[in-house]
C-alpha cells in the first residue's frame, strides 16, 4: 500500500489517545456528517426525499415513491463523494489516526442502510420490478463517487444526480435485475480498491474550497453573449448561481426538444412536459440553495454600485425573481401548446393546468426560499417539488378520465394565491438578519 495514502496509518492510535476511545468507528459521526454545510445539504435533501417518498407510498403512488427514493440514494452518494473530497483536501489529515478509515466505515454504513431500506420497502409494498430503478440509482451513485476520486472536479456535476431519476421516468428497465446487481458489485469492488490508495489531492482542495464558496454547483461558460444577456436580465437573482442559472434554463429547453423528438421518432414515452415542469421548479429551489451556500458572497453583492441600500437590493432581487417566473411561465405555456398540436389528448385545459401548476410551484419555491436562512430549511423545498409533481400528474390523469375540470382550475388558483403570499412574506424575510 502507498505510504502516502490516507488509509495508511502513520502512527498508532496509542501515540495520541487511549485505544478505548478509538474502538467505536462511529464516534463523532454526527459532528463529521451533520455539522458540515456541504454534507448536511445533501443529507437533509435525502431525508426529505425519503419522508415524501413514504408519504407518496401511503397515498398509493408507487412511481413517485421509487422516483424520490432514487433521488435519496443519489443524495447519499453525493454526500459520500463530498466527504471524500473534503478529506483529500486537508493535507494534515494523516496526523489524525484512523479518521479516514472511520469515515469510510461510516459512509459504507450510511449507504448500506439507505439502499437496503429502500429495496426492502419496495419489495414489501410495491413489488419486485421497481427494485431495478433503485439498483440503477445505486449504480449511478457508486459510479459518481468513483469518478470523483478519479477527477475531483467532476463533483461539480452533482446537481445532475437529481435529474437522472426523473429522466428515467416511467420507462421500462430492460436490463435483468441479476445483471444490475452484478454491475453494482463490480463498481463497488472497483471503488473499494481505489479507496485503499486514495491520496491528498490539490484538485480536491480546490474543488472543496470553490464548492464552499460557489454553492457546489458550477457550469462552464457556454453560450457566449446570449447567456450573458440572460444572466444580466435576471441579475441579481442570478448572482449566486452565476452563469449556471442561464445555462440550466437553456439546457432544459434544449433537452425538452431532444426528448420530445425521441418520443416522436422512436415511439418512446418520456413525460417531457412533466419532467420540464419539475426541473423548472427544482431550478428555482436551487436559486436560494446557492444563495445560502454562498453566504460570504453577499458582501460582494451588497458592495456593487447597482443599488443605494439593502432595501433597494431586496427589491431588485425580487424583481429578478419575477422576471425568472415570467420566463418559466412563457416557456412552459408555449411548449405545452406546441406539444398539444401533435398530441390531441392534451387539451387546452391540460395546457392551462400545466402552466398554472408550474407557475405556482416555481413561485412557491422562490417565496419559501426567500424566507430560509439555513441549509436544512431550504431542503424543505423538496416538499414543494414533490407536491407540485403529484398535483400536476394527478390533475392531468383525473381530467383525462372525465373528471371535473373546474375543481382543478380552482385548486390552481388557490395555490397560485398561496404562492403570491409566500413571495410577499419572502420579500420581508429576505436577508432579515442583515437589517
Amino acid at each position: 500500500m502507498d505510504k502516502h495514502s490516507l488509509t495508511h496509518e502513520l502512527h498508532s492510535p496509542e501515540e495520541y489517545e487511549p485505544r478505548a476511545k478509538w474502538k467505536n468507528p462511529y464516534r463523532g459521526m454526527i459532528r463529521l456528517w451533520c455539522y458540515d454545510i456541504g454534507s448536511i445539504s445533501f443529507l437533509a435533501t435525502a431525508l426529505m426525499a425519503v419522508i415524501i417518498a413514504l408519504s407518496a407510498l401511503a397515498f398509493d403512488k408507487p412511481d413517485v415513491f421509487t422516483l424520490l427514493y432514487s433521488v435519496s440514494i443519489n443524495c447519499v452518494f453525493a454526500t459520500i463523494a463530498w466527504q471524500i473530497n473534503r478529506m483529500r483536501s486537508i493535507e494534515s489529515i494523516q496526523l489524525i489516526p484512523n479518521l479516514f478509515n472511520y469515515l469510510l466505515k461510516q459512509a459504507f454504513s450510511l449507504a448500506l442502510v439507505n439502499v437496503s431500506l429502500g429495496m426492502a420497502i419496495t419489495w414489501m409494498f410495491v413489488g419486485i420490478e421497481p427494485i431495478s430503478r433503485l439498483l440503477i440509482a445505486t449504480a449511478v451513485g457508486l459510479s459518481f463517487v468513483r469518478l470523483c476520486i478519479l477527477s475531483p472536479k467532476l463533483f461539480y456535476a452533482a446537481g445532475f444526480l437529481f435529474v437522472i431519476p426523473a429522466v428515467l421516468g416511467d420507462t421500462d428497465i430492460a436490463i435483468p435485475q441479476p445483471w444490475l446487481i452484478l454491475f453494482n458489485l463490480i463498481i463497488a469492488f472497483e471503488l473499494a480498491r481505489c479507496l485503499l490508495n486514495v491520496k491528498w489531492s490539490p484538485d480536491a482542495h480546490n474543488v472543496y474550497k470553490a464548492s464552499c464558496e460557489m454553492g457546489m454547483f458550477s457550469v462552464p461558460n457556454v453560450g457566449g453573449r446570449w447567456i450573458q444577456r440572460l444572466q444580466k436580465y435576471l441579475h441579481p437573482t442570478s448572482f449566486f448561481m452565476g452563469n449556471a442559472l442561464s445555462a440550466i434554463l437553456v439546457l432544459l429547453i434544449a433537452s425538452f426538444f431532444v426528448l420530445e423528438g425521441a418520443n416522436q421518432l422512436f415511439g418512446l414515452h418520456f413525460p417531457t412536459l412533466a419532467l420540464l415542469s419539475q426541473m423548472l421548479v427544482i431550478t428555482c429551489a436551487i436559486v436560494h440553495w446557492t444563495r445560502i451556500q454562498r453566504f460570504k458572497a453577499f458582501e460582494l453583492l451588497y458592495l456593487l454600485p447597482t443599488h443605494s441600500g439593502l432595501q433597494e437590493l431586496i427589491n431588485q432581487f425580487m424583481r429578478g425573481q419575477r422576471r425568472l417566473l415570467a420566463i418559466i411561465t412563457v416557456c412552459i405555456a408555449l411548449l405545452a401548446a406546441l406539444t398539444s398540436l401533435w398530441i390531441p389528448e392534451l387539451s387546452k385545459v391540460d395546457v392551462i393546468h400545466i402552466t398554472l401548476s408550474t407557475y405556482w410551484g416555481a413561485a412557491l419555491a422562490l417565496g419559501l426560499g426567500s424566507m430560509c436562512q439555513k441549509v436544512w430549511q431550504i431542503s424543505l423545498s423538496m416538499f414543494v417539488v414533490a407536491g407540485q409533481s403529484l398535483w400536476l400528474g394527478m390533475g392531468i390523469k383525473h381530467m383525462s378520465n372525465g373528471g371535473d375540470e373546474s375543481l382543478w382550475m380552482m385548486g390552481n388558483v388557490i395555490l397560485l394565491m398561496l404562492a403570491e403570499v409566500a413571495l410577499w412574506i419572502g420579500k420581508r424575510q429576505l436577508w432579515k438578519q442583515m437589517k
